[in-house]
């Protein structure tokens, strides 16, 4: 008798453990292969749709910007960062990196526009960019399916989503290029659509 109540513990024990790792299987394959690119898409949807710009790597006013956006709100959880409780400086390597991920054809970092110096500071002493701390605010940006639309690349539908009540507020499309950067896409062109 005694070893039969084992016997039935174990397969209970069995049983929950089993139920317990559905869930996460689960996540793990509801989630986008384009998870990844989700920081930088999210920074050039803000910056475009907040500063009513269009998608231009080739503009110093836009290139900073951007980078602001995704240095603002992600870089502080980088551990490379140095964290206050108003402002967030990277030394000039992390900043290439987030840089890498925004603009495909990234070939270095331009001078700060005047526009921008208040907002983005350049240390001399440290070699590190300082700027104020950003927010994510009240959205999420989510990528959808990708169709392939050249060597390594994918043509992927979005959206950012309000988070007080699940409304969509724009739609984008933006083109991913496989990247062996920090992140593992880079984002080539985005086109916002409503």
């Amino acid at each position: 008798m005694k070893k039969l109540l084992i016997s039935l513990v174990a397969a209970a024990m069995l049983i929950s453990c089993a139920a317990f790792a559905l869930p996460a299987s689960q996540a793990e394959q509801d989630e986008s292969p384009f998870a990844g690119a989700v920081p930088p898409v999210d920074s050039l949807v803000m910056c475009m749709l907040e500063r009513d710009y269009s998608y231009r790597p080739a503009s110093d006013d836009f290139f900073w910007a951007s980078l602001y956006y995704m240095l603002g709100i992600y870089g502080s959880e980088d551990s490379r960062s140095t964290v206050t409780d108003d402002t967030v400086s990277f030394p000039e390597e992390v900043v290439w990196d987030y840089a890498a991920s925004l603009f495909t054809d990234f070939q270095g970092l331009p001078p700060v526009p005047a526009g921008l110096e208040e907002s983005i500071g350049y240390d001399e002493a440290t070699g590190s960019y300082v700027l104020a701390r950003g927010d994510a605010g009240l959205s999420e940006t989510v990528l959808g399916e990708g169709t392939p639309c050249g060597a390594d690349s994918w043509l992927v539908p979005g959206q950012v989503v309000s988070l007080e009540d699940g409304s969509v507020l724009c739609e984008f499309e933006v083109i991913l290029t496989e990247s062996d950067q920090m992140f593992p896409y880079t984002v080539s062109d985005l086109l916002i659509l409503s």
